[in-house]
């Protein structure tokens, strides 16, 4: 008997060792070219460095003294392979229904359905900023004065870029005399940017607060709007597209496949948690 299973490891061990796409072999678990290639890849090492190979085989010698130590009957980790199993299983199905959906054509498709809905506003201001030096009413009510004071400046007549480059707090802008260049919708603060789109050309705002401070604008001028291009546009598109394939998929998946739930069970099982912590102190 021991002699016929010496021969039957010898003849594994061998048909192994022909086997083009395995790598290496560790007590009883093959290791793949595939496994390998990903191995190293997230590792960011080359595929035919021996150092991934035998850092994978590290790892293949831990999982290798588990099982034989029959850790994978243990609840704990056995319910943490099922949970890895299925997630890996429902990202590859999820990549492979929506490729089609989220493809170059798809993508470029969409764009020209809904370009447009996808104009701008685009308003280009000077800006001055004062910030609180704290949280509290008081310094708050510091940094309001202060702002009230320069636009009281502004409005006899003062320099808004000279203000800008001496006092502003926002030192990137201040030192180009407050100018903050075009900005798009989206890019800055909603309650900033509603209060700069309401400019004309040469108009100056009363102050405005934001989560960031206290802020004066003039306007350089008038608001304009722009269409994003498909390159500017092509992560937001890539993501709609894909919220709604997915959407459909999931759809199309609870008719197909029976779903039922058991909620009342999750609340006997923590009761039954808490019941089993009591009882242990």
């Amino acid at each position: 008997m021991k002699m016929m299973r010496y021969v039957l490891v010898v003849c594994l061990s061998c048909a192994a060792c022909g086997d083009p796409d395995v790598v290496a072999t560790v007590g009883k678990t093959r290791v793949g070219r595939g496994e390998q290639q990903l191995y190293a890849q997230q590792r960011g090492l080359s595929y035919d460095d021996p150092a991934a190979l035998d850092l994978l085989v590290a790892r293949t010698l831990l999982s290798e003294a588990a099982r034989r130590a029959g850790m994978e009957s243990k609840s704990e980790v056995a319910a943490r392979i099922a949970a890895s199993r299925r997630e890996l299983l429902a990202q590859a199905y999820l990549e492979q229904e929506l490729r089609p959906a989220t493809d170059e054509v798809a993508l470029r498709r969409h764009y020209e359905a809904t370009v447009a809905a996808r104009k701008v506003k685009v308003v280009h201001v000077l800006h001055i900023v004062v910030r609180p030096k704290g949280d509290t009413v008081e310094q708050r009510q510091e940094a309001r004065s202060r702002i009230g004071w320069l636009y009281a400046k502004l409005q006899d007549g003062g320099d808004f870029a000279e203000l800008a480059r001496t006092l502003s707090e926002d030192s990137a802008s201040g030192a180009k005399g407050g100018d903050m260049g075009p900005l798009r919708e989206g890019q800055v603060d909603s309650t900033f940017f509603e209060a700069a789109a309401r400019l004309q050309a040469g108009e100056l705002s009363a102050p405005v607060e934001s989560p960031f401070g206290f802020h004066l604008l003039k306007a350089v001028e008038a608001p304009t709007e722009i269409t994003p291009t498909f390159e500017e546009s092509r992560g937001l598109l890539l993501s709609e597209v894909r919220s709604a394939a997915e959407r459909v998929l999931m759809e199309r998946l609870r008719s197909e496949i029976s779903v039922r739930t058991y909620p009342e069970r999750l609340v006997e099982k923590k009761q039954g948690d808490v019941r089993a912590a009591g009882e242990s102190r």
